[in-house]
């Protein structure tokens, strides 16, 4: 009886989560269709695209497995690739632990230990993230930093490499006992989160590393589409955003001369400046005041010279 209730909970789950996607999909499907885009799909680039992915889903998997073996619990690998897609699943769902939380119970269900279930849920996760940190500021970070700390200093690849190494060693970190116990008692599980082998660690490291790689090509290819002509409406567009991306971003400063006040003949009057914005000094005088100066210093000539 405990059985076939478990099974109508877990009909239910799936068909709840099924019906969210949905709705959710829905909505991002009218907003979609609201721009003023001219779709242009080409399906083998969607299905070539959608091949990638699964591809480095079972990548990941393997990694999971191997992490499991590293603490001598073994699965199936049919039954890891369906504990692994349903809590996927669980990314979609209010409240962001779900996808542990399943993988974990789900786990458990196939004869692995509660600890490995939830320590390896929770592994996986967090070098997940770390992989991913390095991937963004490798790639990305370089750039980033470089414009928005250019008026603060010129480092800013060194700071992205820095943080991409420092992500790393914290993956790294995961052999520690010191550090997997207190992240047991960050969860509230004390001593469910156990040392990862250095092997099965490097391994979930390199198939997390293939991973974000094929995202990233899986999206290229799912932006490969034929529209030689873009339409007006898109073109303009894309110009202001252009712009406003441009205006948005910090352009580095250059240093300005410092210029001189004793420099041609109406500097010689009293309250004259020089202001940042174009190369005239400008009085603080009246104008006429400044003119009847000048005239008696003999930078501006009389009207009885002029004539002459």
């Amino acid at each position: 009886m405990s059985k076939q209730f478990w099974r109508v909970i877990q009909a239910v789950t799936g068909v709840a989560i099924i019906v969210f996607i949905g709705l959710r999909l829905a909505d991002d499907w009218s907003l979609v269709t609201s721009e003023p885009i001219e779709w242009h799909f080409r399906w083998e680039f969607i299905i070539a695209s959608l091949l990638v992915t699964w591809v480095m889903y079972g990548l990941l998997i393997w990694g999971w497995r191997a992490v499991l073996h590293g603490w001598r619990q073994y699965i199936r690998a049919v039954d890891a690739a369906r504990i692994w897609c349903l809590s996927s699943l669980g990314k979609y769902i209010p409240g962001k632990v779900w996808s542990i939380a399943g993988m974990a119970a789900m786990s458990e269900k196939q004869g692995v230990s509660g600890v490995a279930a939830i320590g390896s849920a929770v592994i996986m996760q967090l070098v997940s993230l770390a992989t991913g940190a390095v991937v963004a500021l490798m790639f990305t970070g370089t750039v980033v930093l470089d414009r928005v700390l250019a008026p603060y200093t010129p480092y800013g690849s060194l700071l992205a490499f820095a943080g991409a190494a420092f992500a790393l060693l914290c993956a790294f970190a995961l052999t520690l006992p010191s550090l997997t116990r207190r992240l047991g008692h960050l969860i509230g599980k004390p001593g469910s989160v156990q040392p990862v082998e250095p092997g099965a660690l490097a391994g979930a490291l390199f198939v997390n590393f293939l991973a974000w790689g094929g995202y990233g090509l899986a999206f290229q290819l799912l932006l490969l589409r034929d529209d030689p002509v873009p339409r007006p409406e898109l073109d303009h567009r894309n110009r202001c955003l252009r712009g406003v991306l441009h205006r948005r971003l910090p352009r580095p400063r250059r240093a300005r001369r410092p210029r001189r006040a004793g420099r041609g003949a109406g500097a010689v009057a009293e309250g004259i400046t020089w202001h940042r914005t174009g190369g005239r000094p400008r009085s603080r005088l009246p104008h006429h005041a400044h003119h009847q100066r000048n005239r008696r210093c003999g930078a501006v000539p009389s009207h009885a010279e002029t004539v002459a």
